[in-house]
């Protein structure tokens, strides 16, 4: 589905989301109960610039899996997830999808949500000081191995939860047979194992 910003100030969060796990979810719910955020638009990219296309799953079943997770997580009150980005050129660059939902809702207050692993390489981003004005704040979130004081154009989302493993390392415990069940929602392990995701003997 394709979402569009409404009423007070929305949250995105881009990613791959290959796969979605419980540090995603978790760092869209604190933004809105720690009022960084009225709501949250998860929006899946198909085909990100900085990475390979060779260990994505089909953005379909990222994108069902996403959906499974706010919805089990108790979160389709305040959050939704957008494939706009699957109908827009590819790769696809977040400015350009900023751009798309600002035409369309001129009056929306959005904020980006990127890790701190992001910051530093950010003005490398696609037309980045133009992203930068069209959106209303930048917040970032913490990421393993990052904690260098933040530049004056965004803002450190205090007290959000630390997520020790990402998508990658989930891969390869999924490849393994490794323990994934703390760190998926049981909706999203159940359907990478019956699709055989990421490995084929899943």
């Amino acid at each position: 589905m394709t979402e569009t910003p409404h009423t007070g100030r929305t949250a995105l969060y881009f990613g791959s989301f290959n796969p979605p796990h419980n540090g995603h979810i978790a760092i869209g719910r604190h933004a809105v109960e720690s009022g960084y955020a009225d709501r949250v638009i998860y929006v899946v990219s198909p085909q990100s610039p900085f990475k390979s296309l060779e260990e994505l799953a089909p953005e379909t079943d990222r994108l069902a899996m996403l959906s499974m997770a706010v919805d089990e997580c108790g979160m389709s009150g305040f959050a939704t997830v957008s494939d706009m980005e699957f109908s827009m050129p590819r790769p696809s660059y977040t400015f350009d999808t900023v751009k798309r939902l600002k035409e369309d809702n001129p009056k929306a207050e959005l904020a980006l949500m990127i890790g701190a692993d992001n910051v530093a390489g950010f003005d490398r981003w696609h037309r980045a000081e133009e992203l930068k004005r069209l959106l209303d704040d930048i917040l970032v979130y913490p990421r393993r191995g990052y904690s260098d004081p933040l530049p004056s154009w965004c803002r450190p989302m205090t007290g959000a939860p630390l997520f020790d493993v990402s998508s990658t390392e989930l891969r390869e415990r999924l490849r393994s047979q490794g323990e994934v069940a703390r760190l998926l929602p049981r909706s999203v392990e159940n359907y990478i194992r019956e699709k055989g995701l990421y490995a084929a003997h899943l």
